[in-house]
């Protein structure tokens, strides 16, 4: 993880809040007003598809070495999260919880059925623009109601790049 939650952290502006299994969940935190939630959505993507060229990187150089490619993938959504410690006094853990929190992680898990390391909701997308490619309507586990999802429409498209950089 050092590289990607690296960037993420110091680069794209986001806020790691925990770290599950061999992945992480990552924030862009952002006001409930349009411009400060499309800028979040910038970063996301951007610190996203950072995050894959770095990948596609490190893939060339395992198979140089002769070792296999690794796979990833990640889910983009926006929503409200609540997070903290909780726990008993003698044994607190830092959490996050909501919808979002639930709906973002099984979007990461569609990236195998669909086949490409980013998927978004259409939320999401909503809030970033721009052209992106339909990918379907799933029931997401957990969920009663279908959500639209996405996924970059050209990997190499000029993204909008909002840099915080964090020292």
């Amino acid at each position: 993880h050092t590289r990607a939650h690296d960037h993420v952290h110091r680069h794209a502006g986001g806020e790691i809040l925990d770290f599950v299994g061999d992945g992480f969940l990552a924030i862009f935190p952002c006001g409930r007003k349009q411009k400060e939630s499309t800028e979040a959505c910038q970063m996301a993507l951007a610190g996203a598809m950072e995050a894959v060229s770095r990948m596609e990187t490190a893939n060339r150089e395992r198979i140089a070495k002769g070792e296999a490619p690794l796979g990833f993938g990640l889910g983009l959504h926006i929503g409200n999260v609540m997070f903290g410690n909780v726990g008993l006094a003698d044994r607190l853990s830092f959490s996050v919880f909501g919808s979002a929190v639930n709906e973002v992680t099984r979007l990461e898990q569609l990236t195998k059925k669909f086949g490409s390391p980013v998927i978004a909701s259409a939320a999401f997308k909503d809030y970033y623009g721009g052209e992106w490619v339909a990918l379907g309507n799933e029931i997401l586990r957990g969920s009663d109601s279908p959500m639209d999802v996405y996924k970059p429409a050209v990997k190499d498209q000029a993204f909008h790049v909002v840099r915080r950089d964090r020292t």
